[in-house]
């Protein structure tokens, strides 16, 4: 009943690309004929490799945070998608691309696909001398980083963990997974065309990647211009196709 979100979830395709559209369609047709949607990380994976690389979770972390955006502090091997109701989309497309696709909701719920943690940057903590939440995760998560080293440097290679350590090594995997990966920060002062304006996103993620029907796609975003060869390239798809230069 609410019109700020949507029964539909919408990944944009080839964000890197968008000087090139034509790119953009091939990459676009290649995730379609192929079932599989992974993240940009895994883009030219091997048609026999891809349900291997879809069910791999990679996380990458730097050791230092002193510098870096949190935002890519600790970055997993995701796919993103958008909660925008169509009508809201052309914000969002002017920022990534006009090419996407989109599944329902409940689809990617079973896949499991979650929201993100969005931290306003600018919010401060009253109990911490009005420091910025920014700097109390900052200085925490380096806390947590440096724990981290010196617990693995107990961890001897030549026995088997103890039940114990096997409880520490699984509940930082969840941390990472659950919740370190999930955290978005962003500017409360931004504009809604800011590209660092990333709350307007309503951002969801599925670790690794999902394998999809073609029937399981809802709709297909593209510019008009590409109408014509989706349905000659994919003539059995006969779901929704909205021209993202159209009325969006």
């Amino acid at each position: 009943m609410q019109r700020y979100v949507s029964e539909l979830l919408t990944h944009f395709i080839g964000r890197n690309l968008r000087e090139d559209q034509n790119a953009q369609y091939q990459l676009l047709l290649k995730i379609l004929k192929s079932g599989w949607l992974l993240s940009s990380s895994k883009i030219e994976t091997r048609q026999e490799d891809l349900p291997r690389e879809a069910t791999k979770l990679i996380f990458r972390y730097s050791l230092d945070l002193s510098t870096i955006d949190l935002n890519n502090a600790f970055i997993p091997d995701v796919v993103c998608f958008a909660d925008i109701p169509l009508a809201d989309l052309k914000v969002h497309m002017q920022k990534y691309s006009l090419f996407g696709i989109s599944f329902k909701k409940d689809f990617l719920i079973k896949k499991g696909a979650s929201p993100v943690f969005y931290i306003s940057r600018e919010s401060t903590d009253p109990t911490e001398k009005n420091t910025s939440l920014e700097m109390i995760f900052r200085k925490e998560l380096q806390n947590y980083l440096d724990y981290t080293r010196d617990f693995e440097k107990t961890l001897s290679p030549s026995r088997p963990h103890t039940s114990r350590e096997e409880s520490v090594i699984k509940f930082h995997m969840f941390l990472q997974k659950r919740i370190l990966c999930s955290l978005k920060f962003w500017k409360t002062s931004t504009n809604d065309s800011d590209a660092e304006n990333f709350y307007l996103e309503r951002e969801w993620r599925l670790y690794g990647g999902v394998n999809f029907a073609l029937d399981d796609i809802q709709r297909i975003v593209l510019p008009g211009a590409f109408s014509r060869s989706l349905r000659a390239d994919l003539p059995q798809y006969n779901n929704e196709v909205v021209f993202s230069d159209g009325s969006i």
